[in-house]
């Protein structure tokens, strides 16, 4: 399927840079201008855009949700930052890094409130706006259970059941960006709320795929960091990770210590013992398991079964996501079993 997806992501960069430089002073301008010079994928912003595209909806009515849920995306990843001690985003200093934290914690709160202002610039009944609104407010929660979740978890011990809890971080931090662009889409394109559930949950399970995936390039790949396995270093809970745990390996205890140590203490034969012990359990396979299923999930659907173009979607969009990771033989795998 084609789509006029680049000239939307236009669009709505312009309107998000109006509301920017309307409501920023010269300093914090400067400071988004910076975060803003070098572009992310606009996922989720695609994802709505596309979509919409699919059911046929006048995408000049989308414009200000999809600016919305990707501002509030950017702001998580200016805060996000500042929570792991990311020094790079895109390949260039993160915010916090260039400018400091207060600055940075200042630009992820602005890009916060005013994007409902997008919202408020539809040309739609109030019923839809105030339907937004509140998706809108639901929407950034999620993302910050998901997030605090994420800080909770690092008490690894703590958590009667790891695979559980990660999964519901994810969904959370990752996941309700996917889901809730669709609905938001949905909405918009005035399909029935009980199509809107059943296909937003899909979408949902999109957004752990993505994540997952993002937990394998970690490791196996580039982030457009200057390093690798930032994660462990982090220590966040991956999904490489949770598997290992799992697995009741001998090297559990000293893994944890490694994992619970701060970024700047862990050291590089750290890693490289934790990647070792990631390989010796199979965690990886296990991992590329875990994705499998929720890729079932979504090419097994009815939903997707009957709507040929939302089945031609689907399957694009699960290959543009696992792309940064084919070079793993089980994703290639994946990839050639779609319909594209």
């Amino acid at each position: 399927m084609e789509f006029e997806t680049q000239k939307y992501i236009d669009q709505s960069a312009k309107l998000a840079k109006r509301l920017i430089e309307s409501q920023t002073d010269p300093y914090l301008h400067k400071v988004l201008t910076y975060h803003y010079s070098k572009n992310g994928k606009c996922l989720r912003s695609r994802i709505g855009i596309e979509l919409g595209s699919v059911f046929g909806l006048d995408l000049s009515l989308s414009m200000g949700w999809v600016t919305a849920v990707e501002m509030l995306h950017n702001s998580t990843l200016i805060h996000d930052d500042i929570q792991d001690g990311d020094e790079y985003r895109r390949g260039q200093e993160s915010i916090w890094k260039k400018y400091g934290v207060d600055h940075a914690i200042n630009a992820g709160n602005i890009l916060l409130l005013i994007a409902p202002l997008a919202i408020q610039k539809l040309k739609i009944i109030p019923s839809k706006k105030l339907a937004l609104l509140d998706l809108y407010a639901h929407m950034g929660a999620s993302v910050v259970r998901g997030q605090s979740k994420e800080f909770v978890l690092k008490d690894i011990n703590a958590s009667e059941d790891i695979e559980t809890d990660y999964e519901n971080c994810i969904e959370n931090k990752t996941g309700a960006l996917f889901r809730d662009v669709v609905k938001g889409i949905c909405i918009l394109a005035n399909k029935d709320p009980l199509y809107g559930e059943k296909l937003s949950k899909l979408f949902l399970e999109l957004g752990v795929i993505f994540q997952i995936q993002d937990d394998i390039l970690d490791v196996y790949g580039t982030k457009g960091r200057d390093e690798i396995a930032t994660d462990i270093k982090e220590g966040k809970i991956s999904a490489l990770l949770v598997h290992f745990l799992l697995s009741k390996s001998s090297d559990h205890e000293k893994v944890v210590r490694i994992i619970q140590k701060s970024r700047e203490q862990t050291t590089t034969e750290d890693v490289d013992f934790v990647l070792g012990a990631f390989k010796q359990e199979n965690a990886l396979e296990k991992t590329v398991s875990m994705l499998k299923d929720k890729y079932d999930i979504i090419v097994e659907s009815e939903l997707v079964a009957e709507d040929k173009d939302l089945k031609l979607y689907l399957h694009q969009t699960l290959k543009k996501i696992l792309g940064p990771i084919a070079h793993i033989d089980s994703i290639q795998d994946l990839i050639e079993g779609l319909e594209v």
